[in-house]
Order: structure tokens, then C-alpha cells, then sequence
């Protein structure tokens, strides 16, 4: 399916699982850019590989609570530096 969305970044909050995982496994597999934000390590690193695999040029999988005073700050500004970037191997 073409959703017109090859090259352009897209964040996920609670990505790394669930249907936040699978929105962002339609993204991938259209050449979007993803990053996709859960709370596990493990999980972030494993979402990222497969959503490099599925097609995305970049796959950051990171980690962090939003409820913690700055996190959402953090992750956006880690996501913006890896689409700029051109960075693919994030893992939190």
C-alpha cells in the first residue's frame, strides 16, 4: 500500500509494542522513517531491527518513561537527531 509517506519521520509513542508496533510496521514497510519510544531496552533495540527490516531507512527504538519530568523532551530531541542525522542503529 502507498500511504505517500516514504521520507518522512514519524515518532511513535509506545511503539515498541501492541498497535503502536503495528503503525509503525505499516510506516516501515512504506519507507517512513520511524523511531518508536517504550519503557524496555530490549524491546526498543528488537522494534528498531524490524522496522529496518520492514523497509525504514531509520529505526531508532528508544527508551524512556513520559511521565518523568524532561523524558519527553529528551526523546524528541534524540529522534530529531537521528532523522537529521541520517542515523539507523539507536537503541535507546
Amino acid at each position: 500500500m502507498d500511504l505517500g509517506v516514504a521520507g518522512r519521520s514519524y515518532l511513535i509513542i509506545g511503539g515498541t509494542a501492541g498497535m503502536g508496533l503495528a503503525a509503525a510496521r505499516v510506516l516501515a514497510g512504506d519507507g517512513a522513517n520511524v523511531a518508536v519510544v517504550g519503557r524496555r531496552q530490549d524491546r526498543a533495540e528488537r522494534a528498531a531491527e524490524e522496522l529496518r527490516a520492514a523497509g525504514a531507512p531509520i529505526a531508532i527504538g528508544l527508551v524512556g518513561d513520559l511521565t518523568e519530568v524532561g523524558a519527553a523532551e529528551r526523546v524528541v530531541a534524540e529522534a530529531l537527531d537521528a532523522f537529521a542525522g541520517g542515523g539507523g542503529s539507536g537503541g535507546g
